[in-house]
């Protein structure tokens, strides 16, 4: 079970920060899957030398793009289906 804390106001704050999921090393784990796999690594990380990494910025936001668009399908299919029209709060809390 995931547990999140919507009520947190730290900027950047997840689900993976949340200490009641032991997920603090998520993110470790998730670079090093990256890295092991060529072909993740070519399409999202370049590697200048072994200390120093770059992300490659348009594979990001390509894949935050269609993130973007994945939720506004979701919200357009939640407005529709699910009965009563959502308040002002609901509608500007899931965009």
């Amino acid at each position: 079970m995931l547990y999140d804390n919507p009520s947190s106001l730290k900027p950047g704050f997840s689900f993976l920060d949340e200490p009641r999921n032991n997920l603090t090393d998520a993110y470790d784990w998730l670079i090093s899957q990256v890295l092991k796999d060529i072909e993740l690594r070519k399409k999202f990380i370049k590697l200048e030398d072994a200390a120093c990494m770059q992300s490659f910025t348009a594979a990001c936001n390509g894949y935050l793009a269609i993130q973007r668009e994945f939720l506004s399908v979701i919200l357009i299919l939640v407005y529709f289906t699910a009965g009563l029209p959502p308040r002002r709060e609901e509608l500007i809390g899931v965009t």
